[in-house]
């Protein structure tokens, strides 16, 4: 095989490496061990690379410990690797957070949806083992929204079997944050937890069904459903029927929120015809949209800063908090009208 730098495939490999990491791969690395065994041995189905103390290193197995992040080469048949089999016979996968959280993002996003909804795959795939794929998607989904896709700080035990109230990667979308607490509901060890989950989960019913209907709602429903989302996270504050609500979680369902008013206001300006319409409408739905994701803001800024600060039973102790995403799209809109 070819070596060095006129390997096409280990060009391939160590480029696409230096741009995942954004550094440059040494020049060792293009006569290590692991880059010729993985190309050369057919029984050798696996390159990852991690980036450690500032420098990239190589391994045939999968080191998923402490916060590195991985990328990984693998093969789809036990196979020798040459410049014309490079691109029919390599997989590459990325690895963030931890392996049940990627292999959950993978499933969700790219493999339910091919296998479970398009027509050409859907047909030839076994009913059961379609059914297998959907339990399997929501068990991961219940272990990340508990926190349990995340790797325990310091290697300590997670409270409640394995959960960790202030974990909160795995809460990407309202949805999530209100599945969180109805997966507790059931699962919780102890009946006090259960009882504060099914209470929280109670309290969120409202928002919860307003904007999983954001889709069909207008721009000035959007105004209207700021209102009613600021007000139930301030009744889900002020509660004191049962353990107050943790001020991570508090902070991250203000930032899906914002994430899920954000993508509703693009959604909404991105079908208007502006070239066909006059422009005195196109411009009133902007300012309604700068103003859906103002007053978001506002309320968010508001509620930390002021009125649960002041809050005894239950004091906001973190500085305020801004959902910085939409604050940013809402000065972004500002300056288009």
């Amino acid at each position: 095989m070819p070596r060095g730098v006129e390997d096409a495939r280990k060009r391939f490999i160590l480029t696409t490496t230096g741009n995942f990491f954004g550094t440059q791969p040494p020049p060792p690395l293009l006569d290590s061990p692991e880059l010729n065994g993985f190309l050369d041995d057919g029984n050798q189905f696996v390159l990852s690379a991690c980036r450690r103390d500032g420098e990239l290193h190589l391994s045939n197995k999968i080191e998923a410990s402490g916060d590195e992040k991985l990328l990984v080469f693998f093969k789809l048949r036990p196979t020798v690797i040459t410049e014309d089999n490079l691109h029919q016979s390599l997989l590459v996968s990325s690895m963030l957070e931890s392996p049940i959280n990627t292999l959950y993002q993978a499933l969700s996003q790219v493999f339910a949806p091919v296998l479970l909804q398009d027509e050409r795959w859907c047909s030839a795939f076994d009913p059961k083992l379609a059914g297998l794929l959907r339990e399997l998607q929501l068990g991961l989904g219940s272990v990340v929204l508990q926190g349990g896709g995340a790797r325990p700080v310091g290697g300590g035990a997670r409270p409640e079997g394995g959960r960790a109230e202030d974990d909160v990667l795995g809460i990407l979308t309202p949805s999530d944050e209100f599945q969180y607490w109805e997966d507790l509901s059931g699962s919780a060890e102890r009946s006090s937890s259960r009882e504060r989950a099914s209470h929280f989960t109670e309290q969120f019913k409202f928002i919860q069904k307003e904007l999983a209907g954001l889709d069909g709602c207008s721009l000035l429903d959007g105004v209207e459903l700021v209102e009613q989302s600021r007000d139930a996270l301030d009744d889900v504050w002020r509660q004191a029927e049962v353990e107050p609500y943790p001020e991570a979680r508090m902070g991250r369902l203000m930032d899906v929120i914002g994430g899920a008013l954000g993508r509703f206001v693009q959604r909404k300006l991105s079908g208007l015809k502006i070239f066909e319409v006059p422009f005195v409408s196109v411009r009133e739905n902007l300012r309604t949209g700068v103003s859906v994701c103002e007053q978001w803001v506002a309320a968010c800024e508001h509620l930390t800063g002021q009125v649960w600060k002041r809050h005894t039973p239950h004091p906001w102790k973190g500085n305020k908090h801004r959902p910085q995403t939409l604050h940013c799209l809402a000065k972004r809109l500002d300056e288009v009208t």
